[in-house]
């Protein structure tokens, strides 16, 4: 398994810390099409928001990312 980690000093900084970059990222896999191989309830077509809920992504506070993203 491999997913992207950003630790800060509160949840709200590491989802700001992070956002360019992931978004950067995922809008780039889009561009290259590998959404289209993915299932459709995994698409990658989805505002960056949406993408953060899925547990894709472990942001937060050292609390936050002291749990595996598994709640």
């Amino acid at each position: 398994m491999l997913k992207e980690v950003c630790v800060a000093a509160t949840d709200e900084q590491a989802l700001e810390v992070a956002r360019p970059y992931l978004k950067g990222k995922y809008d780039a896999y889009v561009e290259w099409g590998q959404s289209d191989v993915l299932p459709p309830s995994d698409t990658l077509r989805r505002e960056f928001a949406e993408l953060t809920a899925g547990g894709r992504f472990v942001l937060g506070s050292p609390q936050t990312c002291a749990h595996d993203g598994s709640d």
